[in-house]
């Protein structure tokens, strides 16, 4: 299953929720700030610099452009 770890007002986040619901994919959305701390997504990615990061199956896939090139 996708995870997707996003912040309020981010359009890549947007895209990439959408992206995996045009794919027919089940996700969880993780609001960081409110399900988990910065912190916490510091210490668990610490090679992420932005959002939405995004997982599968508790692998980083990395950001939205990595999800839409992992579907090409």
């Amino acid at each position: 299953m996708y995870r997707v770890y996003t912040k309020p007002d981010c359009p890549y986040c947007v895209k990439a929720k959408f992206l995996l619901k045009m794919k027919g994919l089940e996700f969880t959305e993780v609001k960081i700030g409110t399900d988990v701390t910065k912190e916490y997504v510091m210490e668990n990615f610490p090679s992420m610099r932005s959002v939405p990061i995004i997982t599968k199956d508790d692998v980083l896939i990395g950001g939205y452009t990595q999800l839409e090139e992992s579907f090409k």
